[in-house]
């Protein structure tokens, strides 16, 4: 966190030491030091620099008040800007606590007072409402049915949190999309939890009209769509098992077969990405022989494609890694395997990625599929 009393034009002639506990006069000459926390006041590095070098830093940080006030229309919209700016890149809000990025600002705009972290967080509120305004306006001005879809996130601290979005086809038949919830899950993922947060938020939004409800095929899913089912303004919601899910569970019961083989090849991603050495000895061995080192890529069970993805990234590096000792571990039969669950993955890939849209229906992709 910045301290703030390092704002003043005291610090143009004084450094702190490495340790934090001295500062040091850097005008050529002098040797002056004071013992100086980072809670102490500037008295005495003043009363130096006016009585020793007769610089008068009261009068330059007063002039550094005076500077003239920023419109106010041109201060609410920076405002307005480092929010979406923090919202839209996940930035932290201790951003604006940033001696650099404080800094920054005034060299943009030399009279434009940061907001702090309290006030950005109250600002990201007014946005938030701003937005919910006219998303409410829009929602409810149209003619159409709804449909939502549902995801469940467990963050790092193993907290739950349910996602809800909100699909329908506007006056002008445009495809229109919102996340109009992301709520904390307390207690089990039950389906009557699930239905609970859903219903709150369908009434938030004043929405008595959905069509179908879409999420993974679990059954506290199914037990939800059953509940809105037996809710009288929500009669007749079809619920449409999410299609990718569908396509995971088969790609994952389909690898158990050659599992021996997808965990040797995994093996070897997680010890040259989790080594810098060893990610250094496969640049320059590429260096050497004028080869491209591709990133290798980890699969993750709960992430569509990444056992794909993961084999085709080896397969680029396939004359790299039989060049290092550490990495040469498949025989030809085994690389000619991976070649082979590669080419049957691939069709599997393609469709996941199609149906995955969000600017376009993809129900229409839906139905049976027979690959060859």
């Amino acid at each position: 966190m910045i301290n703030i009393v390092e704002m003043s034009n005291v610090w143009k002639y004084f450094i702190r030491s490495e340790d934090g506990k001295k500062v040091k006069c850097t005008i050529k000459g002098c040797v002056i030091e004071y013992v100086h926390g980072k809670s102490y006041g500037n008295s005495n590095m003043k009363h130096h620099l006016k009585n020793i070098h007769d610089i008068d830093v009261d009068i330059m940080d007063k002039q550094l008040d005076d500077v003239e006030k920023i419109n106010e229309n041109d201060k609410n919209k920076i405002d307005k800007d480092l929010v979406l700016l923090v919202v839209k890149e996940n930035i932290p809000l201790r951003i604006v606590e940033s001696k650099y990025f404080i800094n920054y600002t005034k060299s943009l705009k030399n009279n434009y007072k940061l907001l702090n972290r309290k006030q950005l967080r109250e600002n990201i509120g007014c946005v938030y409402q701003e937005n919910f305004d006219k998303i409410f306006y829009y929602i409810n001005k149209n003619d159409s049915k709804f449909s939502i879809s549902t995801d469940i996130w467990t963050a790092n601290t193993n907290k739950s949190y349910l996602g809800i979005k909100l699909n329908y086809i506007n006056d002008e038949f445009i495809l229109k999309s919102y996340t109009i919830a992301f709520k904390y899950i307390s207690g089990s993922h039950s389906g009557s939890n699930i239905y609970t947060i859903i219903i709150e938020t369908l009434k938030k939004f004043n929405i008595n009209k959905i069509q179908s409800y879409t999420s993974d095929n679990s059954s506290n899913n199914i037990n939800c769509a059953k509940l809105l089912n037996e809710t009288s303004d929500f009669v007749g919601v079809i619920f449409v098992g999410c299609f990718a899910h569908i396509i995971n569970i088969i790609v994952q019961s389909g690898m158990l077969k050659n599992n021996s083989l997808i965990i040797k090849v995994r093996n070897i991603v997680n010890d040259v990405n989790n080594s810098t050495k060893l990610n250094d000895n496969l640049e320059n061995i590429a260096k050497i022989n004028s080869l491209k080192y591709y990133s290798l890529v980890n699969d993750v069970v709960t992430r569509w494609n990444s056992t794909y993805l993961m084999l085709e990234s080896v397969i680029k590096n396939e004359s790299l890694l039989k060049l290092l000792s550490e990495t040469n571990r498949l025989d030809d039969n085994e690389w000619m395997e991976i070649k082979k669950i590669h080419t049957l993955l691939n069709p599997f890939y393609e469709l996941t990625r199609i149906i995955s849209g969000s600017r376009y229906p993809t129900q229409q992709y839906g139905g049976v599929y027979v690959i060859r």
